[in-house]
């Protein structure tokens, strides 16, 4: 049986199931993104300028004038215009924010390959900073009882912490 790669956080969440889970999370190709996922992808692309992001215009994301344009934007992320919108809405709220700021200066996405417990893991945080790791996620709702509830469901705290320990794996204590 070939090597596993490095264990990452989608593959903890796995394990945390079962075994048998997190073994097969390992060795599956990952899933295409949901529409959730591509609207945080392309927030952080626009945020960060490491990818481009399109809005496509059309009616049906279906069709020979859907395939044209996927074939001609390969190079990005394709919403619908209204999510589009609201992505770019989304990074330039972020971007003006001054509470945001300092959280916001740093390595952007740097992939960290480590070990923890004698297991290969990595992790890429969306900012490393002096001292402190920014994790950025998009949610349904601001409202702070709704988004703690998501939070926890979706294990944004054992995340930041698998994070934290890929940066302290490389002496640099961001916690």
């Amino acid at each position: 049986m070939s090597e596993l790669g490095p264990v990452r956080f989608s593959h903890l969440k796995q394990y945390g199931r079962s075994a048998m889970h997190g073994r097969y999370a390992r060795t599956q190709p990952d899933k295409p993104p949901t529409d959730a996922m591509q609207l945080g992808s392309a927030v952080d692309a626009l945020l960060f300028g490491h990818r481009k992001v399109y809005g496509f215009e059309g009616k049906v994301r279906r069709g020979k004038e859907w395939d044209a344009y996927q074939e001609e934007h390969q190079d990005g992320i394709i919403l619908t215009q209204t999510a589009f919108y609201k992505a770019r809405n989304m990074a330039d709220a972020l971007k003006s924010c001054k509470v945001a700021e300092p959280y916001l200066q740093g390595a952007y996405q740097e992939t960290i390959l480590f070990n923890w417990n004698g297991i290969n893991c990595r992790a890429t945080p969306d900012v490393k900073g002096d001292g402190f790791l920014t994790e950025l996620k998009t949610s349904m709702s601001s409202d702070h009882n709704r988004f703690q509830w998501q939070s926890r469901s979706m294990g944004y705290h054992a995340q930041m912490r698998m994070q934290n320990l890929a940066c302290k794996d490389m002496a640099q204590d961001c916690y």
